[in-house]
């Protein structure tokens, strides 16, 4: 993760960087409010930077497959 000060003292984590595309990622599969102010200040900071989603995930290749159940994606062994 790469760390970003706001100005209001918080610290932003974005989850990845790609360097040959200059694209910062942030890959999320459900926001919580203060999660989401954060990406807001980050995504108008640096609009070279996505959202990446599970659906988004799948389609890359990088998840095989997405539930619409999040914990599923997130524990794929859990029982709910």
């Amino acid at each position: 993760q790469i760390p970003f000060n706001m100005p209001d003292g918080r610290v932003y984590f974005c989850d990845l960087y790609l360097k040959n595309d200059d694209k910062y990622v942030e890959i999320k599969g459900y926001f919580r409010k203060d999660a989401e102010e954060k990406w807001v200040w980050f995504k108008t900071n640096f609009p070279n930077s996505e959202l990446w989603r599970a659906k988004d995930l799948v389609s890359r290749g990088i998840l095989k497959k997405y539930n619409e159940r999040p914990h599923e994606n997130l524990h794929p062994t859990a029982n709910p």
